[in-house]
């Protein structure tokens, strides 16, 4: 397995949507018409389940070709068959209570999503990707960043924040519970 990662472009806007639109998610069907859009909006719940999948896909199309979108794929020769989605923390509306006080969002990156398709997980590829996300980040300038891993026993598929472990082991420190969402946070 030769993997390479790169950065979400606009040209690869459509390998994206094709990616997502796969079979990730059978783990999680109600997942599958997100397209990675939820946290960068701010619609309450209801208008968000409301949403039909395609407005979401049209979406990150349109969010890929401005650059406000961005992250990392991942590729097994021209397969994509990983997805991490790294922005500025600035970019993820839904998060903005969680932002540190007198602290610039714009300068303080954060990884939110993990999509890896299912003969790829378990063998590395999202601290593949945090790692180039982190490499990303610390030559743009950013003061650091943030992740919000969530750990689910029962069910590791829905871990889609990431592991605890994947984040510790890149010198995170646990910020513990901010709003009930568990914070770690790697300074640069």
């Amino acid at each position: 397995m030769s993997i390479e990662i790169r950065p979400l472009m606009p040209e690869l806007a459509q390998t994206f949507v094709d990616f997502m639109s796969g079979d990730m998610f059978a783990h999680s069907p109600n997942w599958s018409g997100c397209f990675c859009r939820f946290y960068h909006t701010d619609f309450d719940m209801d208008t968000w389940i409301a949403r039909a999948p395609e407005m979401n896909r049209t979406d990150s199309l349109a969010a890929i070709q401005a650059g406000d979108m961005k992250g990392y794929l991942a590729f097994d020769g021209d397969k994509c068959v990983g997805w991490c989605n790294a922005n500025a923390l600035s970019a993820y509306k839904r998060m903005t209570s969680l932002w540190p006080e007198h602290e610039d969002p714009e300068k303080l990156g954060a990884t939110l999503c993990f999509v890896i398709h299912p003969d790829y997980r378990g063998k590395g590829l999202a601290r593949k990707m945090l790692s180039m996300a982190v490499e990303g980040f610390k030559n743009a300038g950013f003061s650091g960043m943030l992740a919000f891993p969530v750990k689910s026993e029962a069910e590791p598929m829905k871990n889609y924040r990431g592991t605890l472990n994947m984040y510790l082991e890149l010198g995170y420190r646990d910020l513990g519970l901010v709003e009930g969402t568990r914070v770690f946070r790697l300074d640069f």
